[in-house]
């Protein structure tokens, strides 16, 4: 479904917004020192077929954020509940979730 896929690429996107304005402005967050150094050494996939790279860029802290909030604001705005494919990676974003979402 088309709205499911726009949903998604926007609340991932606009996470990312966040937490550049985290970095920017906000020197207590929890999550500040892993995101800063994340944006200053990003991991950058060069070939989409390799499966140890897409893993690799997924399992950045700040993919981590905006995958796991996409998957929290699709269902807490639209009442859809998603899962990713991976059942390690989709464990890893409701844990994610739960931890900085759901307080």
């Amino acid at each position: 479904n088309n709205f499911i896929v726009v949903a998604k690429c926007i609340a991932h996107e606009m996470k990312h917004l966040h937490q550049y304005i985290v970095v920017a402005e906000e020197p207590n967050h929890p999550l500040r020192e892993k995101w800063l150094n994340n944006m200053a050494n990003p991991f950058v996939v060069t070939n989409y077929d390799d499966v140890d790279q897409l893993s690799e860029y997924s399992a950045q802290p700040l993919e981590v954020d905006a995958f796991s909030y996409q998957y929290y604001a699709v269902n807490k705005f639209f009442g859809l509940d998603l899962c990713h494919p991976s059942e390690w990676y989709d464990m890893l974003l409701k844990f994610h979730a739960e931890k900085y979402f759901l307080k």
